[in-house]
């Protein structure tokens, strides 16, 4: 439902699905006036968001199915108790900026289930990086997010997003975080990677009692987890994820750090890449995307940034009008047994060039899309809907139950003021 929290829908509310019934007609013109309403159930809100909330049917009133083209309308009578097995449905409202009323289309979840949104919350002040894992050890992935000045730990389900617990750090310049069970014990590790001049170190912390306690200190690199191995990248350049890329094994106990081997062909300014179960890809400051073995040995470089069919996935319709995410995923999404390429493209701001960055983000409406492998290049598998604001991270994990959840951070600045952080997670793609 796009009436949520703020605009008047309360976990509660009751509804009335309505459809068209007999014909109203005035008896002296013999005008049709109108159709009666015909109550055919009754919904109770679930869960409730800024942007849409989950409803289930409280009573079916004339035994009729309820369909998409339904309307919906507030509900005077009194509760009843909720029914057996009931069916799980949405209301979308025509108009946003107002609660949920008279002739709002409602949808069922059928319909929506992939891609439907199942939490949103903001955070006051910008998410600089954030990851899933089991951080406390009960056997469910928490969303930890490393803002400007602390660390958040959030509890996923189908409510609201839960805040669990925080903790203030003390450091210099953050700017990464991952989540790595480095000893195998059931709790992921916190490595926070932060910048010092024109160095770097990543400090790992392991949580205990509700509160985060340092354990060690790899000196000189940003560490990155992908593909249930540890990786190391230097400085270079003078910027952060500017060096080569190395394999590393790290002892939590010892705090002592291993290399096993550079990765091959590597290339450098690399801000993100993704490891699949046979190969790895990169994209570098040029959008152009690399594809290697596990090792790093080079498959295939793009030549064509900017544009060519089979270079759709690293430009789309050229820099001008696109930009892709830098993190990349690979994953089979088609069941094909292959691996496909997961890339976020966000569509460019028209008023960004014009006032500048006081017109908001230079990119904006962000979505999601996935590319197979196929004879003679990269083909689109099939795209999201957008996002309203500019997709500037995710993650893909499983939370709050057995199928795949993605995870989408949008950061949108408030003018002058400090940014926002709106992180949404929606169902698998």
């Amino acid at each position: 439902m796009n009436a949520g929290r703020d605009r008047g829908v309360q976990v509660g509310d009751l509804f009335v699905v309505e459809r068209p019934g007999k014909a109203v007609v005035d008896p002296e013109t013999g005008d049709t006036l109108g159709h009666e309403p015909v109550a055919i159930a009754k919904l109770r809100v679930q869960y409730a968001a800024p942007h849409y909330a989950r409803t289930y049917a409280m009573e079916v009133l004339e035994g009729v199915p309820v369909q998409i083209k339904d309307r919906v309308a507030r509900w005077s009578g009194e509760a009843v108790g909720r029914v057996p097995a009931p069916a799980v449905m949405g209301i979308e409202v025509e108009e946003p900026r107002r609660a949920a009323g008279e002739g709002d289309k409602i949808f069922t979840e059928e319909k929506r289930r992939k891609g439907d949104i199942v939490g949103d919350f903001e955070v006051e002040g910008e998410v600089i990086d954030y990851d899933f894992g089991d951080v406390d050890g009960d056997g469910m992935p928490e969303l930890v997010a490393l803002e400007e000045r602390r660390i958040a730990v959030y509890r996923i389900s189908a409510g609201a997003p839960e805040e669990i617990w925080q903790e203030k750090l003390r450091g210099y310049q953050f700017v990464a975080l991952e989540l790595y069970d480095a000893d195998a014990d059931g709790k992921a590790e916190i490595y926070v990677g932060q910048k010092h001049g024109n160095t770097g170190r990543t400090d790992v912390y392991r949580h205990q009692d509700g509160h985060v306690v340092k354990r060690g200190e790899i000196k000189g690199v940003f560490v990155r987890q992908n593909g249930g191995a540890l990786y190391a990248q230097r400085y270079g350049f003078g910027k952060p994820f500017a060096g080569p890329i190395m394999e590393i094994k790290y002892d939590i106990a010892a705090n002592v750090v291993t290399k096993i081997r550079d990765l091959k062909d590597g290339p450098y300014n690399v801000l993100g890449m993704g490891i699949g179960a046979s190969r790895m890809a990169y994209l570098d400051h040029n959008d152009r995307l690399t594809i290697t073995d596990r090792t790093g040995q080079m498959i295939w470089r793009g030549t064509n940034p900017l544009g060519g069919s089979t270079q759709d996935l690293v430009s789309g319709n050229g820099r001008e009008k696109v930009k892709l995410q830098k993190k990349i995923m690979f994953e089979d999404f088609d069941g094909s047994g292959g691996e496909d390429l997961l890339v976020v493209k966000n569509e460019l701001n028209p008023f960004w060039g014009f006032v500048g960055p006081f017109g908001g983000n230079k990119y904006k409406n962000g979505k999601f899309v996935i590319y197979t492998d196929r004879p003679g290049g990269w083909d689109v598998l099939k795209e999201t809907r957008e996002f309203e604001g500019y997709v500037s991270d995710y993650e893909y994990a499983r939370v709050g139950g057995p199928n795949k959840q993605l995870s989408v951070c949008l950061v949108t600045p408030a003018g002058r003021e400090k940014f926002k952080s709106r992180i949404i997670v929606v169902r698998e793609l």
